[in-house]
């Protein structure tokens, strides 16, 4: 099994350096044309995904659909694979202070939204199932740049410093094997 982990395209509240969390946003020009780029190397790519999953969130859901239809592939929506919601802090600049505090502290929920820890018993139970149900199967996943850190963790340890600062770049994906033991080969 091989899973590519792909964040959505560009959002103007992405270039404008805005925490988007769950708000629901579509990609902007740029990130339409990102979103086709993603679509081409996936296409190219020895053995391409066989189905796309991703979040309902417009971002995320319109990058998929770009996705699937290029690789005439079927596309299943999932909301546990939604952004973070990151409460009081949604709209405002990423380096707001603020933020950047509870970032640090993974058991600390944002005022009004979710921690690290609740996002990640959500995601990581979503992941569960996708590789028990689809073992079998090539597939994308198509999330928001907190679900990716979160799915990174999934398959490989990281300490606290480096999942404080990984960054997973508008329409870039990465990619997981899993050999019939579901050990990690990355």
């Amino acid at each position: 099994m091989r899973i590519y982990a792909a964040r959505h395209g560009q959002t103007d509240m992405n270039e404008r350096n805005e925490i988007s969390g769950v708000t629901d946003v579509d990609l902007n020009k740029t990130g339409i044309r990102q979103a086709k780029e993603l679509a081409e190397k996936l296409a190219k790519l020895s053995r391409p995904p066989q189905l796309v999953i991703c979040s309902d969130m417009k971002r995320a859901l319109h990058t998929a659909s770009i996705a699937a239809e290029r690789l005439t592939i079927p596309l299943i929506t999932d909301p546990r694979l939604r952004e973070q919601d990151y409460g009081r802090f949604e709209g405002m600049d990423r380096f707001t202070p603020g933020f950047l505090q509870t970032k640090r502290n993974f058991a600390i929920r944002y005022p009004g939204g979710e921690s690290m820890l609740d996002t990640a018993q959500r995601v990581y139970t979503c992941l569960d199932e996708i590789i028990a149900s689809y073992a079998d199967t090539d597939l994308l996943l198509v999330a928001h740049g907190g679900v990716l850190r979160i799915l990174r963790t999934y398959f490989l340890d990281m300490d606290n410093d480096t999942f404080f600062h990984y960054t997973a770049e508008n329409a870039a994906f990465e990619t997981y094997f899993l050999d019939e033991k579901d050990e990690v080969l990355v």
